[in-house]
C-alpha cells in the first residue's frame, strides 16, 4: 500500500513528493518518477524531490516487496505560471492599403 497525496499544485520547476509505502512482507525498494529513493530508517517513508514541465504532469509512485510484488499509485501535479492569467477580450483591427 502506498500513501500520497492524489494531485497537487506548484509555482517552481520541481515538486517535493512524500509518502509512506507498508506492505506484509519487507519492502525492497521504493521509486518516484522512474528514480529509485531511499526509505527513512526503514519505517517506509519516503520523498523525492522531482522535476517536472510547465502544465499537468503525472508521476507513478512505485513500491516493491521482497517477493517481487509491486504497487503502483500516480499522482497529477500542476506547474502553475507565477504570473496572473489575463483576459484580454477581443480585437479588432482595420486595415488601409
Amino acid at each position: 500500500m502506498i500513501q500520497t497525496v492524489e494531485a497537487a499544485t506548484t509555482k517552481g520547476k520541481t515538486v517535493r513528493i512524500a509518502g509512506v509505502a507498508r506492505d506484509d512482507v519487507k519492502l525492497a525498494r521504493v521509486g518516484v518518477a522512474g528514480r529509485r529513493v531511499d526509505m527513512v530508517g526503514g519505517t517506509g517513508r519516503f520523498f523525492a524531490v522531482v522535476p517536472i514541465a510547465l502544465g499537468r504532469n503525472r508521476g507513478a509512485v512505485t513500491a516493491m516487496d521482497a517477493s517481487g510484488n509491486k504497487a503502483e499509485r500516480f499522482v497529477l501535479v500542476t506547474w502553475k505560471r507565477d504570473i496572473p492569467e489575463i483576459e484580454f477580450g477581443t480585437y479588432h483591427a482595420e486595415v488601409i492599403a
